[in-house]
C-alpha cells in the first residue's frame, strides 16, 4: 500500500510496485541495500554462495568434487529473519559455509565505452578491456566481438551484471 510499503494495497487502493521478499533484486546504487526496490522491512543484500547438486555427491567428503556453482545474486531479505540471512529459500543444496556477504560489482564509467583490441574466445573476449565483466566488441558493430587485434569498444558482456545510470534507462 502506498502508506505501509510492507503490505499489499487494497482491492482497488493504489500502490507501489515493489519487489517481494526472497526474490532477486538489484541495488541501484552499489553497497546501499535500501536501493533495491525491495518492499517495506526487507533490503537487497548481495550474497556470494556455491550451491552443488546431491545426484553428483556419492560420499560427504567429496563435495568439492561435486557439480559445484559459484552465485554471485542478491535478494531481498527480512533481517530480523535467520532463514533468510541463511538463504533457506534458494533452491538447490548451499555448500556448507560458503555464504558470504558479497560485494555488489562497480564498473568504472571511465572503461566502459573505452577503445580496445580484440582478444579470443580462449580469454572469453576481454581483449585489451580490464575490468571484469566487460568484453571488447567490435567498433562497426556493437553487436559483435572484436576480432584479434582488431579496434572496438569495452561494454559490458551480455548476461553480466550491469547498471543502468539513470533508473528505467535501459540505453545507459
Amino acid at each position: 500500500s502506498s502508506e505501509d510499503l510492507s503490505r499489499h494495497a487494497g482491492k482497488g487502493a493504489p500502490g507501489q510496485c515493489l519487489v517481494a521478499r526472497q526474490k532477486v533484486c538489484l541495488q541501484m546504487v552499489p553497497g546501499d541495500e535500501s536501493s533495491g526496490g525491495c518492499r517495506g522491512n526487507t533490503v537487497c543484500r548481495h550474497f556470494e554462495y556455491r550451491t552443488y547438486s546431491p545426484y553428483f555427491l556419492p560420499h560427504p567428503e567429496t563435495i568439492h568434487a561435486a557439480d559445484v556453482v559459484q552465485h554471485k545474486k542478491s535478494y531481498c531479505i527480512d533481517t530480523a529473519n535467520a532463514g533468510d540471512g541463511a538463504l533457506m529459500f534458494v533452491s538447490g543444496h548451499i555448500v556448507p559455509g560458503s555464504i558470504k556477504l558479497g560485494v555488489v560489482p562497480q564498473y568504472p564509467d571511465a572503461e566502459i565505452g573505452s577503445a580496445c583490441t580484440g582478444g579470443s574466445w580462449w580469454y572469453g573476449y576481454a581483449g585489451s578491456c580490464q575490468q571484469e565483466g566487460l568484453e571488447c566488441y567490435s567498433s562497426e558493430d556493437l553487436s559483435r566481438h572484436a576480432d584479434w587485434g582488431a579496434p572496438g569498444q569495452c561494454l559490458v558482456a551480455r548476461q553480466k551484471v550491469c547498471l543502468q545510470t539513470v533508473p528505467g534507462d535501459e540505453s545507459s
